[in-house]
């Protein structure tokens, strides 16, 4: 700018030679200057609102992650327990021990099914209970209740 208060050129450096210099009012300058000045300042208002927007895209993004973990968890949780389920309620429905119940493999109930007629033939039927009273003939009828223990105490048949 001149010390007249105009300026020379648009680009603050000298006019090309033989190119006429152009001169600007000062108030037309100083406008220029001004609205140069509001879109700075709106320039960064919409950068600041532009990075909090992003900001909040990416808390969002990373909540719905976090919720689809928890929902993938948690239907990987339910699916194992109704599998585990399942094994229980097939094991007790063949006549499967409680305690072999875990080591029915198969994915449907049918496959647990099929593996549960397997683990029974593998098992075998179990072998009769012998008679109580180690082995001993039943005391004839007739006989009391306490001359029958006692017999059974003292190692003698009644």
């Amino acid at each position: 700018m001149a010390d007249d208060g105009t300026t020379t050129t648009d680009d603050g450096g000298a006019p090309p030679e033989g190119t006429p210099a152009k001169t600007f009012d000062e108030t037309y300058v100083k406008n220029l200057r001004t609205e140069a000045a509001t879109h700075r300042t709106n320039l960064r208002t919409a950068e600041t609102e532009r990075d909090a927007a992003i900001k909040e895209r990416d808390d969002a993004l990373e909540k719905i992650t976090g919720s689809t973990k928890e929902l993938a968890d948690a239907q990987t949780a339910r699916t194992a327990a109704e599998t585990r389920a399942l094994r229980f309620e097939v094991a007790l429905e063949k006549g499967v021990p409680h305690t072999m119940a875990l080591r029915l493999i198969g994915g449907t109930r049918e496959e647990l099914e099929a593996d549960a007629d397997n683990v029974l033939k593998l098992m075998g039927t179990p072998a009769p209970f012998k008679e109580q009273g180690k082995g001993t003939t039943p005391p004839p009828a007739g006989t009391s209740i306490s001359d029958a223990i006692r017999s059974l105490a003292l190692g003698s048949n009644i």
